[in-house]
């Protein structure tokens, strides 16, 4: 029993601490931000201007619904000039066939496509195609989403403010936005507001062609890691909700949802290692933002499982198993992940199967595993590339 009281102060310790930064994370951070919002916003100045724009559509083996996605792209609400510039490098079936009939469309809304052999990764992809950019205002998107037909109209004024430098849309679904995912748009809205969106939507983001500057051809979030260099560099990045655009095929399985997070999350931990320059920003609001919206969520999910794990300690150590707060914690935790569970074991069935009821528990903890388990992959990754 000699050791009962450091053993006791060890897992307390870990226990609070692990509560305290699960506790800022979700709550202290959108607390504080939305309350900066609120008392000191900093209003993006937006104004009636028409730059010419160029939407920049990667696209590989897309003939299934590149002609819908074109079609779509060319019936966008915009009075200014608006041209089509796909890449489809790599493409073995008739995407690059079906997309050349639409080249003739309209002087005002020509489309043009680039083509080669070998697929690359998207940031080769969308790099390659710079030099043949004629827009002012890049509109970066991809063939797999269908876009909102006023979304130029809600994304260009923005650029009349000399500070911006970018803008990012939102992704939609044909169904309502979960819970999860209103929260996700709330908190990009104070960012922004705050001063910038810490990352742009991959789906749709404009930028200007003058300050745009691809990342690496290693990096998997390009978007991110662009749209962040140039928070870095002093630009703003606005957000404007309303600008959606849907996916056409929303994952179905759980299978394909854990994939698509890991692959996020595998993203999320690189990007770590290439933004060196947010910890250290000139303005400590930008630093404390991608601390709040990067860092803690990344390591907030190994600390559920330290709370758990300390939680149950403290409840079975004869020092503190009589406390109430501890066994009470542990009740808590215990309902939230049956809950969990319970909407994962629905998600098996198909990820539309989950209700509102069950949501925010599941996302919670599927975003959490997949961030592990993105951490692990990005290790394994950075290992592969060092032997090589």
């Amino acid at each position: 029993m000699s050791d009962a009281g450091p053993i006791s102060g060890g897992l307390q310790a870990a226990f609070w601490l692990a509560l305290a930064v699960i506790a800022c994370t979700y709550a202290g951070y959108p607390a504080f931000i939305g309350l900066l919002a609120r008392l000191r916003p900093r209003p993006v100045r937006r104004g009636d201007i028409t730059p010419s724009v160029t939407v920049l559509v990667p696209a590989c083996n897309e003939a299934e619904g590149i002609a819908a996605r074109l079609e779509n792209i060319l019936s966008l609400d915009y009075d200014g000039r608006c041209d089509i510039l796909m890449i489809a490098d790599g493409s073995t079936d008739r995407t690059v066939e079906i997309a050349s009939a639409y080249a003739g469309y309209s002087p005002e809304r020509p489309v043009h496509i680039l083509s080669r052999p070998g697929r690359r990764s998207k940031v080769d992809a969308i790099a390659r195609a710079l030099p043949d950019v004629e827009g002012d205002i890049i509109l970066l998107t991809n063939a797999c989403h269908t876009l909102a037909p006023d979304l130029l109209r809600r994304m260009i004024p923005y650029f009349a403010d000399d500070e911006v430098g970018a803008v990012s849309g939102e992704t939609g679904t044909p169904r309502p936005l979960s819970p999860p995912r209103r929260y996700a748009s709330l908190l990009k809205t104070w960012d922004a507001a705050v001063s910038s969106v810490m990352g742009v939507s991959d789906e749709v983001w404009a930028v200007r062609r003058s300050v745009y500057v691809p990342p690496e051809s290693d990096v998997l979030p390009g978007d991110l890691v662009a749209s962040l260099r140039l928070v870095e560099r002093g630009w703003r990045v606005a957000y404007e909700p309303k600008a959606v655009a849907i996916e056409a095929t929303p994952p179905k399985s759980l299978k394909d949802e854990w994939e698509r997070r890991v692959w996020n999350a595998t993203g999320r931990w690189q990007a770590i290692g290439r933004l060196s320059g947010m910890l250290r920003h000139p303005q400590l609001i930008i630093t404390l933002q991608y601390l709040g919206r990067h860092l803690l969520p990344l390591i907030s999910p190994a600390l559920f499982g330290l709370l758990l794990l300390a939680n149950v300690g403290l409840v079975l150590h004869p020092a503190t198993a009589g406390h109430l707060t501890y066994r009470v914690a542990l009740v808590i935790q215990g309902i939230g992940y049956a809950l969990a569970g319970l909407g994962w074991a629905l998600a098996a069935g198909g990820y539309d199967r989950v209700p509102g009821a069950l949501r925010v528990p599941f996302d919670l903890a599927l975003s959490g595993v997949a961030t592990v388990a993105g951490g692990w992959r990005h290790v394994r990754r950075r290992r592969i590339n060092k032997k090589a």
